[in-house]
């Protein structure tokens, strides 16, 4: 255990972000996935307040530091977070109607879970975490302006003790 290398939740949610950022949409490749880098405002309300340019806007989100230890020693600590990988959709004709919208968000989240989620972290660890995927969710409905594609993580690391 004295050779488990640690990490930050600030860490992981930047080795996703640029994995994310590195992909090339399965479809409507010429839309690609954009971080969302306003502090001011959570990528939902920024979405909501702006869904011309929400297209593929996307953020992981973390609770920070702060879930209580499931394993510790004198100078280690294991704790288990929840993230999430939040995808904004404008709620137009882009993808050529309602279907296609949900096909496209569909085709997204597992292609973003592939690489992104429990398989691409297996594939090839870093940032020195386990990331297990959870059931991916769309959230929106025929009147909202923005739909959000959604994928849980259940991130497990390692942090130095204090």
């Amino acid at each position: 255990c004295a050779d488990m290398a640690t990490t930050t939740p600030g860490t992981i949610r930047d080795v996703i972000i640029a994995r994310i950022e590195a992909l090339t949409p399965p479809t409507y490749g010429q839309n690609p996935y954009v971080p969302h880098r306003d502090d001011k405002l959570s990528l939902r309300r920024w979405a909501l307040a702006n869904p011309a340019a929400s297209l593929r806007r996307f953020n992981v989100e973390t609770p920070g530091d702060t879930s209580p230890m499931e394993v510790t020693t004198a100078t280690l600590e294991q704790v288990r977070e929840e993230f999430e990988i939040v995808i904004a959709y404008a709620n137009t004709n882009r993808f050529n109607g309602r279907q296609g919208l949900i096909d496209a968000i569909s085709t997204d989240l597992r292609f973003i879970d592939y690489y992104a989620g429990t398989t691409g972290f297996s594939v090839t660890p870093t940032s020195n975490a386990t990331i297990i995927s959870k059931q991916y969710r769309r959230e929106g409905d025929d009147a909202d302006p923005v739909w959000f594609g959604v994928i849980p993580l259940e991130v497990v690391y390692w942090r130095a003790a204090l």
